[in-house]
């Protein structure tokens, strides 16, 4: 795609389906046909958010399978 507009909403549509990857593909591509598209760095600002929360998410859940793990 090289419309920057349908690519904004798709990749914003994926970041709110929690498809982060995809989203920040769209949101990278349209970067690169609109480097001045302040919109757009806002929602990699909101993607990059999202992921670490996501990671931070992961550890605590490996953690706590890990815990119980060594309570046996």
């Amino acid at each position: 795609l090289k419309n920057v507009k349908a690519l904004f909403r798709r990749g914003t549509c994926l970041r709110e389906l929690k498809d982060l990857a995809r989203a920040e593909h769209d949101i990278r591509r349209v970067l690169e046909l609109d480097p001045a598209n302040a919109a757009a760095k806002r929602e990699l600002a909101a993607i990059d958010k999202a992921k670490k929360a996501e990671l931070q998410r992961q550890k605590r859940l490996a953690q706590s399978m890990f815990s119980a793990l060594g309570k046996m």
